[in-house]
C-alpha cells in the first residue's frame, strides 16, 4: 500500500517537471485594466434630505431610524417617474386630504395636539397626541400590525413608556423606562 502512494507521488512529480511553462519577461505585455467610473448612488444634497437635521434628546435611536426611513421613501417617492402615472395621482391626492393636524387649549392651559397621517404608498397610519401625555397609535398595513405607545415625562431626560403592539403572530404589552444620556 506504501508503494503505491509512493509511486503515485513520484508520477504526480515527473508530471508537473514535465508541464512548467516558460516565460520570456522581455515579451510580456503590461495588462491594462479598464479604469471604472465612480458613481455616486446617491448625491450630497439628497444625503442631507434623508439624515434628519435635528434629532431630539429624548428620541430613541428607532425614532431616528423611522425618521430617516420615512424620508428616505418620501424622497424616493418625490423623484420616482410612478408619480405622474394616474395611481401615483391618486395616492398623492389621497395622502393631502388624509393628513390632519388640529390643536387647541384648555380651560386650564393645557395645549392638545392631535396629528392624523396617512402615507397611502408607504400603507401607514399614525395618530399622534400631546398633551397631558404622549400617545402614538400606528397601523402598517404591510406588516398587519398595530402599535399603541404612551409615554409620559418624569424628568428632564427621563420618560416612563408603556405600548402594545399587535400582529397576526403575537400580541405584546411592554412597559419601559427610557432616558437620554
Amino acid at each position: 500500500m506504501k508503494q503505491t502512494h509512493i509511486f503515485v507521488a513520484f508520477c504526480v512529480l515527473i508530471v508537473s517537471l514535465n508541464s512548467w511553462s516558460r516565460v520570456d519577461v522581455q515579451k510580456t505585455k503590461i495588462l491594462q485594466l479598464p479604469v471604472s467610473a465612480s458613481v455616486s448612488i446617491i448625491t450630497e444634497e439628497e444625503k442631507n434630505k434623508i439624515i434628519p437635521q435635528s434629532i431630539k434628546d429624548n428620541e430613541s435611536a428607532n425614532e431616528v431610524l423611522a425618521q430617516m426611513a420615512d424620508n428616505a421613501a418620501s424622497l424616493w417617492w418625490s423623484t420616482t417617474p410612478l408619480r405622474q402615472t394616474a395611481i401615483g395621482r391618486t395616492a398623492d391626492a389621497a395622502e393631502k386630504k388624509l393628513n390632519m393636524q388640529a390643536q387647541f387649549e384648555d380651560q386650564n392651559k393645557t395645549k392638545h395636539i392631535f396629528n392624523f397621517k396617512v402615507l397611502a404608498m408607504q400603507a401607514l397610519a399614525r395618530l399622534e397626541y400631546r398633551g397631558w401625555v404622549h400617545a402614538t397609535l400606528s397601523y402598517d398595513a404591510r406588516a398587519a400590525k398595530t402599535e399603541a405607545q404612551i409615554s409620559e415625562k418624569m424628568s428632564d431626560n427621563k420618560d416612563l413608556v408603556i405600548s402594545q403592539s399587535i400582529t397576526t403572530a403575537e400580541s405584546k404589552s411592554q412597559v419601559g423606562f427610557r432616558w437620554s444620556w
